[in-house]
């Protein structure tokens, strides 16, 4: 007499118990593989949670809607002239005016006469920076590996800070989740002619010289996008050719008339580039209240600061500030009908 045949529970198919339940080989395959797909599903989504749920370190505390998606507020009175936040960056590349080329991609000062590392040829002042942990355990061996040699132009620096950023994802993986929730404007860059050259050029930089196929189109476009809106510059502050990109110190919102100053400082002579934003308050700040810092130059007329704005950080200023200038240029006063919608003028 033939021994009774176990069929699957879920094609009917012959069958195996696995798990206590009986299944074929192949839906044993697909509930492992969706089993596995689940857990990394649920995985992502707790990491973001906690992600989202960091504490904003000093007197704050994060907050979203949907006009500034993240967005920090006091979460208590604040004094003037009281310390907010200090920060480090997580990455830095060099960035500067084109007239000043070369300088260093480590301490990113003016060297002058170019001085260059002995394994990928781009420029730093001297043996000393060219160990520094941050060239020599990141871009240096991609660099020399492939040839890769700097021309003389300032977009090959961002290029580089670019690739830094892109190999932050094996070196630095905690830095990499944090840089993937920052904010890079895809859709708006998308109609963008010179972002959409720019993508174009880093893609083949990075893809085709560096020869990291790892790395698709979305996740380099992503990056350029993060760096290209969230960096500040040092040329300001400290006379180095530096871009640095913050964790916290990105989710403060712009404003024409901040209520905090910033300032990046030095904070040790004995490493060729150890720095900090500090931000301060400018005034009181009461609880509950948006705290603010300034994109572009306050000192510029209001067109000159909502197109720059407008062109870098792909919004229109809607500050109180910006409402008042635009209305004296435009002889309207505050009970004017116009004057509720001035502000979206572009």
């Amino acid at each position: 007499m033939p021994s009774s045949v176990s069929l699957c529970g879920v094609c009917s198919q012959g069958a195996t118990e696995a798990d206590g339940v009986e299944k074929c080989k192949s839906c044993c395959n697909i509930s492992l593989y969706r089993d596995k797909l689940e857990k990394n599903e649920t995985e992502i989504r707790e990491r973001n949670n906690n992600i989202e749920k960091q504490e904003f370190p000093g007197p704050c505390e994060i907050e979203t809607n949907e006009i500034y998606g993240n967005y920090v507020v006091a979460s208590r009175r604040i004094q003037e002239g009281e310390l907010i936040i200090r920060e480090k960056p997580m990455f830095v590349g060099p960035y500067g005016p084109n007239d000043l080329l070369p300088y260093c991609i480590v301490c990113y000062k003016d060297i002058g006469l170019s001085s260059k590392c002995s394994k990928c040829k781009w420029p730093v002042c001297n043996s000393f920076c060219e160990k520094d942990s941050s060239h020599a355990n990141n871009e240096c061996k991609v660099l020399s590996d492939n040839n890769v040699r700097p021309k003389g132009n300032v977009s090959e620096y961002f290029f580089l800070e670019v690739l830094r950023c892109l190999l932050g994802r094996q070196n630095f993986p905690k830095k990499w989740a944090r840089v993937l929730q920052l904010e890079p404007h895809t859709e708006a860059r998308k109609d963008d002619f010179m972002a959409v050259a720019t993508m174009i050029l880093i893609t083949d930089f990075i893809r085709n010289k560096c020869n990291l196929t790892e790395f698709d189109d979305e996740i380099i476009d992503r990056v350029v996008g993060v760096l290209s809106i969230n960096t500040f510059w040092t040329f300001k502050d400290l006379k180095t050719y530096a871009s640095l990109l913050f964790d916290k110190v990105s989710l403060i919102a712009h404003d024409c008339d901040p209520n905090t100053r910033r300032k990046i400082v030095r904070i040790s002579e004995n490493e060729p580039f150890d720095v900090e934003m500090q931000i301060h308050a400018r005034r009181i700040i009461e609880k509950g209240e948006l705290i603010s810092i300034h994109y572009v130059d306050p000192a510029k007329k209001v067109e000159e600061r909502r197109v720059e704005l407008k062109d870098i950080f792909y919004f229109d200023c809607c500050c109180s500030r910006c409402l008042v200038e635009l209305m004296e240029e435009t002889g309207l006063n505050k009970d004017d009908s116009q004057a509720n919608t001035i502000a979206n003028i572009s």
